[in-house]
């Protein structure tokens, strides 16, 4: 609906990439075809996705916020507004 997609590829082989809601990040395993987590924090569309070497996903918001995300504990670890 909105005519873009975001994705990213994280290092564990699972796939990142904005909800059916736009307001979330789904975080599928692409071997099992298995959805892993729903990453929800944003309060406007997620218009952004950066994975980090070390293994953590940034999210962009059209809330005007970056969040920095641990996706083995899939918790937010830092706001930036």
């Amino acid at each position: 609906p909105h005519g873009h997609y975001t994705l990213a590829i994280l290092s564990d082989g699972c796939v990142a990439w904005i909800g059916r809601f736009y307001y979330a990040i789904e975080v599928w395993n692409i071997v099992t075809q298995t959805r892993v987590a729903v990453l929800n924090g944003h309060t406007k569309d997620v218009t952004a996705l950066v994975t980090l070497a070390d293994g953590h996903l940034i999210s962009g918001s059209k809330d005007k916020t970056l969040r920095l995300w641990d996706i083995t504990t899939q918790t937010c670890v830092a706001v930036l507004r």
